[in-house]
């Protein structure tokens, strides 16, 4: 990790979703390492849409009112949803068993 900081720094997001606990976020730009290192590792295909479920309580706001999170709990998340993501693509996929024309399945 290049930044010492990097688990201090902020993580600006936009508000999908609200439940009365949590709430679906959408990072629009990735600036921070620990994130990137992320999308480096698993890539694309796993970690897009880059959307999480976080506790209420994590929201903080700054002066203009915009909402951000810290960073450690983020990534700690965000890799054990990219860790399910793959888990879930790498399982194999039921066998479909094609049906002739003019039958049907009773």
């Amino acid at each position: 990790m290049n930044n010492k900081f990097n688990f201090h720094s902020r993580i600006e997001f936009n508000v999908l979703r609200k439940t009365e606990k949590a709430i679906l976020i959408k990072i629009e730009e990735v600036g921070n390492d620990s994130i990137i290192n992320l999308l480096n590792h698993y890539g694309p295909d796993i970690m897009e849409p880059l959307q999480i479920w976080i506790p209420k309580s994590w929201v903080r706001f700054d002066s203009d009112k915009r909402p951000w999170v810290w960073t450690e709990g983020f990534v700690k998340n965000l890799e054990k949803l990219a860790e399910k993501r793959l888990t879930k693509k790498l399982e194999p996929k039921p066998e479909l068993k094609k049906v002739p024309k003019g039958e049907t399945l009773h």
